[in-house]
């Protein structure tokens, strides 16, 4: 069967035009118009995409959900150079303009990822995450799995992704103006040099305070982009920011002089430490983390999130400890690299305690494993039809992405038991759990369930893990 789809997707490569191809996920085709994709510099060229709710997608239909133009670049820092790349792309008119559209479901906007899972074998790690952030209550990137086509070469399969950005809705905050300059903002702490991507001085400020480890640490202005923030814009975001960290590091909210509650949104600045440390993400808190700041009218507070990128998350890598089900990730050789605020806020009394309570509360809801594994089981079988074409593209066995599916459920569970042991903070309506488990699945050598003969694994809800040899 593998060679057969082997040939198929060959054929579907070879000298122009694809034709017969069909799947259950959109498809997106587009035509650089022989021009090449580059990195931080745009082409514009055409995107089509056929989507046909509930039925099956083919490439002979016409292209119904879009066809027009796009501006188009690799995005990325370290995952440029995977060879399935990822692009930011942006939907415009003839004439250049943006043009906002409602695309495969999603609400108006010219903005947009296509991302390209690949170190992550199960394709799912962000998008769960972004999904579980978003039943937690908070804004999220919203996205659609697709299949590309670049220039009739099969890409496989993507995820089509809202980009982050300020929008009513995306990130809901007032545009800011100089009549007003309290808000909102958005900034992104984050790497100034990975993999040969630059920042330039004047796209960021140094803070006045250092990581956990004592090295720099550096915010970088996301909204309003550097080149269109006004000086005095820049003046108060960066006092703002001065005036908070100060307050963290000379204690004076502990010692009741001001409460920690009048700087921070408690309810995303807990939720987004759930998140990150739910998935031991290796890149939690020092790089891709977004805070912003509305205006004053409407909050004067900081709010953390959204949370973007998990493809090292979930014990996918050895670096950094990643892999390991235990253990905070600021205690991590990473995690020296962190602003010091997570450390202070655990430090802080009601923080705590509100942090523990938030966590039963999810794990009785939202982080229960069966909420967490019916999830991971939707996603799967969203794209199930097409991951073994994927699987095929990119050349990795249908065994191997099994395992790492597998692998990622057996993760999961003993990082949630080892965090329901560890849990910061004091609820007094705290659930004990049990001293009995109980039988959650049971699998084969290949992570795929089962009730046939021969070599079993028993996974119990406590994150054990039976081996059994069954001959009757």
């Amino acid at each position: 069967m593998g060679k057969l789809i082997l040939l198929l997707i060959t054929s579907l490569m070879s000298f122009g035009q694809i034709t017969k191809f069909e799947s259950e996920l959109p498809i997106i085709i587009i035509d650089t118009e022989n021009q090449t994709i580059l990195n931080e510099e745009r082409i514009v060229c055409n995107m089509g995409i056929i989507y046909n709710e509930g039925e099956i997608n083919n490439t002979e239909n016409e292209y119904n959900e879009y066809n027009g133009n796009i501006s188009i670049e690799i995005r990325g820092s370290s995952s440029q150079f995977f060879e399935k790349k990822s692009y930011s792309m942006e939907t415009q008119k003839i004439n250049g303009d943006n043009n906002n559209v409602s695309l495969l479901g999603l609400p108006k906007e010219n903005d947009w990822i296509l991302y390209g899972p690949y170190y992550d074998k199960t394709l799912i790690r962000n998008t769960l995450t972004y999904k579980l952030f978003e039943k937690m209550g908070h804004y999220s990137p919203r996205y659609r799995y697709c299949e590309l086509f670049i220039n009739d070469d099969y890409k496989g399969i993507y995820v089509f992704i809202e980009k982050i950005k300020q929008d009513k809705n995306r990130i809901d905050i007032l545009e800011v103006d100089n009549n007003n300059i309290s808000g909102g903002y958005i900034f992104k702490i984050d790497h100034l040099n990975i993999a040969g991507n630059s920042v330039t001085q004047n796209e960021y400020w140094n803070s006045n305070y250092l990581s956990v480890g004592g090295d720099s640490i550096y915010f970088q202005y996301y909204y309003p982009k550097y080149d269109k923030i006004t000086t005095e814009q820049i003046d108060y975001l960066q006092d703002f920011i001065f005036e908070f960290e100060t307050i963290l590091n000379t204690n004076s909210f502990n010692n009741g002089e001001v409460s920690l509650h009048n700087w921070i949104d408690f309810s995303s600045a807990i939720d987004f430490f759930i998140i990150q440390e739910l998935s031991k993400n290796i890149d939690a808190y020092r790089a891709s983390t977004y805070v912003y700041k509305d205006n004053n009218i409407v909050s004067e507070k900081l709010f953390f999130g959204p949370v973007w990128d998990f493809n090292f998350a979930y014990g996918s890598t050895s670096f950094c400890e990643g892999d390991s089900f235990i253990g905070w990730q600021n205690e991590t050789s990473c995690g020296q690299e962190n602003p010091n605020w997570f450390t202070i806020f655990l430090q802080d009394s009601t923080y705590k305690n509100q942090l523990n309570c938030r966590w039963v509360e999810l794990r009785n809801g939202v982080l229960s494993m069966d909420s967490i594994f019916n999830l991971m089981d939707s996603l799967n079988q969203t794209i199930n039809e097409a991951s073994e074409r994927n699987n095929i593209r990119w050349g990795m066995s249908q065994e191997l992405v099994y395992q790492s599916f597998f692998s990622l459920e057996e993760w999961i569970i003993k990082r949630l038991n080892w965090l329901d042991d560890n849990m910061f903070g004091y609820c007094e309506n705290i659930i004990t759990s049990s001293n009995y488990k109980s039988l959650w699945k049971i699998v084969d050598i290949l992570g795929k369930e089962t009730t046939n003969k021969g070599f079993q694994l028993h996974i119990y809800d406590d994150g054990s893990v039976e081996k059994k040899y069954v001959i009757e």
